[in-house]
């Protein structure tokens, strides 16, 4: 009895263990344990807490307290939880490591080399007088060669990836920098390159110096290149003569009989309407019903496929839904987004059952798309920039709940949106769409013209994010880079002494494209490589020569190359740009310009009996005045 005590008074007091924070009230394990038993192991599962006899196999408090320490050491189950769920197929595709391979010292090494440096700290007395006085000073260039050779390559893979940078260069692959590349603009090295810093073009107008740590009789390759968003590039279509004669021949004249079971009826020619299941009857469709149209101001008409709908004022009423979208009259969407995330919790019980049968995750992905991906965009381009984040939140917990059972990642509802947003191309293809005025060619006819905003919801909204990511870098293709400087067989460190494909040219960001990547990237040779086909001429001022794909690059010579290092910069327009266009180029400047909407004004009053102080300013002409009352 005196154990079941003084066990009994242990369980009651949490901090009695030895484990401090940590500890959780006797009533609050009580409940735990009453809750569905998890995927992972739990410590001490094998303890029956009902039945303190079965503490006796223990004997003494200090047995217990060690089992618990021990216990405390292992994984907890809800680390491993994320294994026990996911259930990866081979044939899931993984990023594949395409960089140089870590080489670790031993740990030995490693435990000597820290017990010397300890050894000698305790016999430097005037450090150990810095450290109880709390003025000890570590050079900050000591930190930065530790945290080079340590969690300085991780550091900047992390950032790479949030840049988009593998994404961009390399699909599908990565590669952790193990070389510190090291660059640096102007003649005192004062702007340096880091990993994402910002340089105007004209600190980045001549070639940086480069430096890195490399072995004797070691080649290199660096490149430096500025990736560009990719482009859908969709023509109008202007249908032949010869394809209306054929569609006339199609309709005309068709024979057509009904089958039930083994009979069949007799022939019929029918040369009316057209026929059901044709993937031409919808649109022919629309383009016979094109001619019914709404005259009326207060009316308007939309017709998609073969579904038409009027809209006109709703005197009563506070909400309607039109296509599975319910719109509110204080244009919210909560009601909304919380209908969508009802539909796809309940079609995820087919996908749980789907994974029940061992279907493989290619099926489970493509009946993830097509089920419950086409609800959660339903009408996205109209309410994600308008949606709150936590509303945003509940649909991103489907898509978490869908990765779960599918057991690998799926697109998140950032990315879905961008994917719909750049489809923006049919639009400004389609000169009949009534959005289409807003993607407007500026005089170059190589960019778009930015739609002004006031607004961050505005910004966000459908057509201004369509136009900025339909405005690439690239000036002719969407799917290229421009190569802004390229040497190969650079013996040691020494990039002068290499041979230089392509000479190096300035970056030229467009006026009011915002920020655009220009990357580092070092490869490691195995030998001297050949390239007399990559060669630019001298000097290379032609936007279509300088065209280049990083991919392609690496997939021609990857047998001798290896990427190595990196380092990247973001620059914005300055004057020098400009120059760079017009000398260098012999071509107009690409201007991204606003359309700024003029301020709208109610007439002015005669007696603005009531107004503020400043209601006069507003009718002032823009001029200044050079007289007055003073």
């Amino acid at each position: 009895m005196a154990l079941h005590r003084t066990v009994a008074r242990v369980l009651r007091i949490g901090t009695d263990l030895g484990v401090k924070n940590k500890a959780r009230h006797f009533k609050t394990a009580a409940v735990l344990c009453r809750r569905t038993a998890p995927l992972g192991p739990m410590p001490n599962e094998d303890i029956d807490w009902n039945n303190l006899e079965a503490l006796e196999k223990y004997c003494s408090y200090t047995r217990y307290l060690q089992i618990a320490e021990e216990a405390s050491n292992k994984d907890v189950w809800w680390k491993t939880y994320r294994k026990h769920v996911e259930q990866k197929s081979d044939n899931d595709f993984k990023p594949v490591d395409i960089g140089l391979p870590h080489c670790r010292p031993s740990w030995l090494k490693e435990t000597r080399e820290r017990r010397k440096v300890i050894k000698e700290n305790k016999k430097n007395p005037e450090l150990e007088r810095a450290a109880r006085l709390r003025t000890f000073r570590i050079p900050l260039d000591e930190v930065k060669q530790e945290w080079e050779k340590t969690n300085g390559p991780y550091h900047i893979h992390r950032l790479a990836e949030h840049y988009g940078i593998y994404r961009d260069l390399f699909p599908m692959a990565y590669f952790v920098p193990r070389v510190m590349l090291r660059v640096a603009y102007g003649d005192d090295k004062d702007a340096m390159v880091h990993y994402g810093n910002h340089l105007s073009p004209s600190q980045a107008s001549s070639a940086p110096h480069i430096s890195f740590e490399a072995e004797e009789n070691s080649l290199w390759t660096l490149l430096l290149t500025s990736p560009a968003l990719l482009r859908d590039k969709l023509f109008q279509l202007n249908v032949p003569d010869s394809m209306c004669s054929w569609i006339t021949d199609f309709l005309t004249d068709r024979r057509q009989f009904v089958r039930l079971g083994t009979h069949v009826s007799d022939l019929q020619h029918i040369s009316t309407g057209s026929p059901q299941g044709c993937v031409l009857s919808p649109l022919l469709f629309s383009l016979y019903t094109n001619g019914c149209t709404s005259d009326h101001q207060s009316v308007k008409l939309l017709k998609f496929a073969d579904d038409t709908t009027l809209i006109g004022l709703i005197s009563d009423g506070d909400e309607s839904a039109y296509r599975g979208t319910t719109i509110t009259k204080e244009l919210k969407w909560e009601q909304n987004i919380r209908s969508l995330t009802k539909k796809a919790q309940q079609r995820m019980y087919f996908l749980r059952q789907l994974k029940k049968f061992l279907l493989p995750v290619k099926m489970l992905v493509n009946f993830y798309t097509a089920i419950i991906e086409s609800v959660l965009t339903s009408s996205i381009t109209v309410w994600f920039a308008a949606a709150t984040a936590r509303d945003k939140a509940k649909l991103q917990r489907v898509i978490h709940s869908a990765e779960k059972v599918i057991g690998c990642s799926l697109p998140s509802l950032q990315e879905l949106y961008v994917s719909r947003s750049r489809r923006a191309a049919k639009i400004a293809a389609d000169p009949s769409h009534p959005g289409n005025e807003l993607f407007r060619s500026l005089p170059s006819g190589k960019r778009l013209r930015s739609i002004r905003t006031r607004t961050s919801r505005h910004k966000n909204s459908f057509f201004p994010t369509a136009v900025s990511l339909l405005n690439n870098e690239h000036l002719q293709d969407g799917e290229q880079e421009y190569v802004h400087w390229l040497v190969g067989n650079i013996p040691g460190n020494a990039v002068i002494s290499g041979e230089e494909i392509s000479h190096y040219l300035a970056p030229f960001p467009a006026k009011g494209t915002g920020f655009h990547r220009y990357i580092f990237i070092l490869f490691k040779q195995e030998a001297a490589v050949d390239f007399s086909s990559d060669i630019r001429p001298k000097p290379c001022y032609s936007l279509q020569q300088r065209s280049f794909k990083t991919l392609d690059f690496y997939r021609k010579h990857e047998d001798q190359i290896t990427p190595a290092g990196l380092a990247f910069f973001q620059s914005q327009w300055d004057n020098s740009v400009t120059s760079t266009f017009h000398t260098l180029f012999n071509m107009r400047e690409p201007v991204f310009e606003y359309d700024r909407p003029p301020v709208y004004h109610p007439p002015q009053k005669k007696y603005p009996h009531g107004q503020p102080l400043r209601y006069m300013d507003r009718y002032r002409g823009r001029k200044e005045h050079t007289h007055g009352i003073y």
